[in-house]
Order: structure tokens, then sequence, then C-alpha cells
């Protein structure tokens, strides 16, 4: 008999297969709103009870979840609203509660914050094993002066060869999408691939976002931290610690955000962190090697998901807005956007013959694929806007 494989499926979808079982599901599509304002509530985690599906809400609030039939509740939670338990009956229209931070139990704790979340840090640090697959579904989103959009994503399996190696990966399927280029937009692909946001064949393991983390949490005389209680997914109590910069600070480089940990402090559940807004007045333009760039944003999230003993990250994203100067482009506003969300994870596989993948980006790829793989895929929802740019890349690309 083979030896046994073990998964970790992030949807009830696979789970039919694992187990040789016909699973009956559906597609549930809602939006989750401000109950006070009735505007959209971007980032809300919404997760089944069991953990087995999972997706996020865009910028819009608007979600999509593939989850089986027997599912009878879906979980809302965000850091900055009540979590809900919302019937799958009626779980098209969302209102979140706004928390009142000033009656939310504050935490204090004796010893220096990055000494109270080492483990959690460390073990979102070193979460994949020998011999892990994760199959995820990946997109890249990139748009230069509103004009030039390029859209690509794919199936792309990561290989853990060694944790401390570089990933294995391979690309299942792919789409690839250029704007069709006229006189103006001479030079602007070259930019495009100037500014990127790292190597995807290291973006599910890059531990850099971590370190970014606990270097945050070790900087308390320069950063302020509100650390409180808050209850999330099954009613389990988190702790959330939100930090942004003290005022009169030199420089610019600091960051505003927060962080997510289990309430035994053992497990790092979010992060998100972009560059602090009152210290945008500081930032000047600065040289690289081969142009110059004024930086407007960054951002970075990671999702990470507890299910029994397994603990492992399910969606993971950075966005930058860069200004770039060069004097054979002049001056290009340049917004970038990678994500990666995990669908499946086995473990113990050995590592198929794969061609090496040597660009940074699905990008460097021709398009391939057999099926329509984006459908389905419980990734974030595009919003209005990117779906219509990518609507009509595809209109184009069949042309």
């Amino acid at each position: 008999m083979s030896k046994t494989i073990q998964v970790y499926s992030a949807f009830l979808i696979f789970l039919g297969s694992v187990f040789g079982l016909q699973a009956q599901t559906h597609v549930l599509n809602g939006t989750v709103v401000d109950r006070h304002s009735q505007k959209g509530i971007e980032g809300v985690v919404i997760s089944t009870a069991d953990g087995m599906s999972y997706t996020l809400t865009n910028d819009e609030g608007n979600f999509e979840l593939t989850i089986d039939n027997q599912v009878e509740s879906l979980w809302f939670s965000q850091m900055n609203y009540h979590v809900k338990e919302v019937s799958t009956t009626t779980a098209r229209l969302i209102e979140l509660d706004l928390i009142n931070k000033n009656l939310e139990e504050i935490v204090l704790f004796a010893k220096p914050l990055a000494i109270v979340f080492s483990s959690a840090l460390q073990k979102a640090n070193n979460y994949v094993e020998k011999g892990d697959v994760y199959r995820t579904y990946s997109r890249e989103f990139n748009m230069v002066n509103e004009t030039l959009s390029n859209v690509a994503d794919g199936l792309v399996d990561y290989y853990i060869e060694k944790p401390t190696k570089t990933p294995k990966i391979e690309v299942k399927q792919n789409r690839v999408f250029y704007s069709p280029k006229g006189r103006e937009d001479v030079g602007l692909e070259e930019i495009m691939n100037t500014m990127g946001e790292g190597d995807i064949r290291t973006f599910l393991t890059d531990e850099n976002n971590i370190e970014k983390v606990k270097n945050i949490l070790e900087q308390q005389d320069t950063y302020d931290f509100v650390t409180r209680k808050k209850i999330g997914i099954n009613g389990e109590e988190t702790i959330v610690v939100e930090f942004a910069p003290k005022e009169n600070l030199k420089g610019w480089k600091y960051y505003e955000g927060y962080v997510v940990f289990t309430a035994d402090q053992h497990y790092l559940l979010e992060y998100k962190m972009g560059l602090s807004k009152p210290y945008e007045k500081n930032r000047n333009v600065h040289n690289f090697l081969i142009a110059k760039a004024y930086i407007h944003d960054f951002v970075w999230q990671g999702v990470y998901h507890r299910q029994g003993d397994q603990y492992f990250l399910f969606y993971k994203s950075a966005q930058s807005d860069i200004e770039l100067i060069r004097k054979k482009w002049g001056t290009n506003r340049i917004n970038r956007l990678r994500e990666v969300q995990v669908n499946q994870i086995e473990k113990n596989v050995a590592i198929p013959p794969i061609d090496k993948l040597r660009r940074m980006s699905l990008f460097s790829l021709e398009s391939h694929y057999q099926t329509e793989f984006w459908k389905n895929q419980n990734s974030r929802l595009l919003s209005k806007r990117e779906e219509a740019i990518l609507r009509a890349l595809e209109e184009r690309s069949q042309q």
C-alpha cells in the first residue's frame, strides 16, 4: 500500500476528493457592510466553523465562498468590528457593528511585546516543513498611470525541499494579459519590470514581513502600542496589537497597522501594515541605480489559519504605490499587487521533475490553461474597477 499522504484542504470542495466522497457544494455571494454607514468593509475574514472554507472581502466588502451544503453558518471577523456568526440562508448582506475601543479590555504585559509573542512569531516563520506542497492560486495586478494594466494569475504549486531553501514551484495553469501599447506607452513595459513585489518563487515562504513585525514590537521607544482582547471566529478569544509611530520622529520609514495573536500568545493569526500616513511629509525622492523614486505606500498583509495541530499561511499580499522618475521615461505612477491564497496542503510529497522557473514573475510566462481555473477559487474578489480592467484585457486578447 502506498504511503499515506496527509492532506489539509482549505476548501470543502477538495475534501471529497481526499476521502473519495462527492461533497455537494454551492457558491455563496454576499457583501459585508458597516451597520451605521452601510459602506463595504475590506479585509473581513469569512470562515466556516470547522475552518475548511474561508475567504476575504475585497475593498468593496464583497465576497464569494464555495461551501458544503451541510454548512449552516459562517463567521465574519475584522479587527475593528464585533465578530458575527450568520446563517448561510441569510448571508447575503451582513452588517457588522463597529467596536467601541474605549470599552475593550486592555491587556498589559510585564515583558516587552517582542518577547511575549516570540513563540508566535517563530511559528509564523517556520510553518513549512520538508515534503510539504502548497497548492495556491496566485495573482499579479499591475498598473501604470491609471492607463496601462497588466494582469497575470495561475495555479502555482510550492514544493518544500528544505524549509531553508527556495521552494521549487510548478505553474500548472496560468493566464497573462497585457494592455495594448501605443506611442504614449513606449517604455512603460520596461517600467513595470523595474519595480516588483519580490520573487514569486519565495513569496509564500519569505520571512521579511514577520521580521518587520518583530522589529516593530521591539521598538518601544519608537512606536505606541494598544493591546486589547477581542473575540474572534468560533468565539475564541484573541489579542489585537495595534501600532503607530510616536510623534516628532526623524525620517519617514515608519509603519502603522495591527497584528492579531491567539489568546495563549502561541500563534499569529493576522497582520497588516503600511507606511505611516503622518510621516508622509518626511518622504523624499530616493536615488536608485537606474532611476529615482518617490514611495507613496507599501502595504503587506498575511492571514494564517490554525486547524487542530495544523498551522499555515492561507493568504498573503503585497502592494506598492511608487512614482518612478527617469529622464528616459519621464515621471510615472506605478501600482502593483501580488497575492497568493493557499488552496490545499499535502504532506510528505516527493518532488516531481520540474522545469526551473528562472524569472521572478508570472509575467515571464505565456498563457497556458485547459480549464477556467480562476473560477470558484475562494480568492479575494476583484473590485469592480479591477474586474472591468480584466474584462477589457480578456476581450482584447480574443480579438
